[in-house]
């Protein structure tokens, strides 16, 4: 299996979790223009870290996280081409019936209202789907 690794600070640790700040960069932060590119292209995020072998951790600490590969496609499935492949058809449909095109526009961005409000209801029925660990 493939595996996914990212390296990151722990923030906090506890007895059942730790949290690990990672930075997140864009594709682009990373190739020869990357001078030209801003500090928006770069993102802090905290991530919860429920499986990490027992052993201790505490602020400061630097560890690499893993995830398996699968668990990463399926995240940019959910995350990205879903929400994508919504918005399409709702345009394509939409524009059989609706022939204002600021209305078809909200129509088919609206329509990502419920589907990021079901993702956020099953947030915890998922978190079982995309396990992350602390490399040991």
């Amino acid at each position: 299996m493939d595996i996914i690794e990212h390296p990151g600070v722990v923030v906090a640790a506890g007895r059942d979790l730790v949290k690990v700040k990672i930075l997140q960069v864009s594709a682009c932060a990373g190739c020869h223009a990357k001078g030209a590119c801003t500090m928006a292209d770069m993102e802090e995020k905290i991530i919860d870290v429920e499986d990490f072998g027992g052993r201790q951790y505490k602020a400061g600490d630097h560890v690499t996280l893993q995830m398996g590969k699968g668990s990463g496609n399926r995240a940019i499935v959910m995350g990205y081409l879903v929400p994508f492949l919504l918005m399409v058809a709702a345009l394509i449909t939409g524009s059989y019936f609706i022939h204002e095109e600021g209305i078809l526009a909200l129509v088919s961005i609206s329509v990502l209202i419920p589907y990021f409000v079901i993702l956020y209801l099953r947030r915890d029925k998922m978190k079982g789907k995309f396990v992350i660990r602390i490399k040991s």
